[in-house]
């Protein structure tokens, strides 16, 4: 199962959390929810350096054990690194002596030996910031009275929603239930069959809808794409903007095509620094 839950409401979320846990038979899952994993794993198999590593428990536990397991790796890879460095210089100080010349060998196979221990690189983060915006008054958005049909189908009637400076919001409910059309209504994408909707003194408004991925070119390379949305005034600070979330060097020209829908849509808000 890859992602299961990405599209699932909250009443299938844990009705899929509760089938998999009973199921008797083995379940393959990629899935970035960790509390899902917790709730439906006994094993964790990491892929990375080309191989992978297994963790028997759930989420959390691989994390720690995973932690644990990159200190020892560490620790055993920095004394490799000063026996290393002990014998090469043994050997590039006395390489020339008669004396010491079976001891220079017996070195030299030593390290032709030596099976070198690989360490990961530690893993990056994705970082970004909003600029700072003016401070609003203290009603950042109200909607009243408002409808919104599809044909004969009423999604919503008479809603009247009003969000402060400060609050944060969710909205919950099983699908169909007029989410997404609420939330297009509040970014101002869609407009109401009735009613009002009044945005705040102020108030500076973006929206990341969950099909985002749809707007982009799959044509075009990561840094075209994000040109092509960006002022004329950002454009020399694109690279730096890309490197803020992974791509560095040449990954900027890779076609959006080739991306994962969190990779392509992660980026795309050229309000980002």
């Amino acid at each position: 199962m890859d992602e299961p839950t990405n599209h699932l409401d909250l009443p299938a979320r844990n009705w899929l959390e509760e089938y998999l846990t009973e199921y008797p038979g083995a379940v393959v899952l990629v899935s970035h929810d960790r509390y899902f994993l917790d709730a439906t794993v006994r094993r964790i198999t990491e892929v990375g350096l080309r191989t992978l590593t297994d963790y028997h428990g759930n989420y959390s536990h691989y994390v720690r054990e995973h932690g644990a397991r990159m200190e020892r790796l560490r620790e055993a890879h920095r004394r490799q690194q000063e026996e290393i460095e002990r014998a090469t210089a043994f050997i590039n100080r006395f390489r020339y002596q008669a004396t010491k010349a079976r001891q220079v060998q017996s070195r030299i196979k030593m390290l032709d030996k030596v099976e070198r221990i690989e360490v990961p690189p530690e893993r990056k983060k994705i970082r970004f910031k909003f600029p700072e915006a003016p401070r609003p008054g203290r009603v950042v958005l109200e909607v009243r009275g408002v409808r919104r049909a599809f044909g004969e189908r009423v999604v919503l009637e008479s809603v009247d929603l009003m969000i402060e400076r400060g609050e944060r919001v969710g909205l919950v409910g099983p699908n169909g239930s007029g989410k997404s059309t609420l939330m297009r209504l509040l970014a101002g994408v869609d407009r109401p069959d009735r009613g009002t909707r009044v945005l705040g003194h102020k108030v500076v408004l973006d929206y990341f809808a969950q099909d985002q991925a749809a707007i982009l070119d799959p044509g075009r390379s990561v840094h075209e794409e994000m040109s092509s949305a960006s002022p004329t005034t950002m454009v020399p600070m694109i690279r730096n903007i890309l490197g803020g979330f992974l791509f560095s060097g040449d990954e900027v020209n890779k076609r959006v095509s080739v991306l994962s829908g969190a990779s392509a849509t992660a980026w795309r808000s050229p309000r980002c620094s």
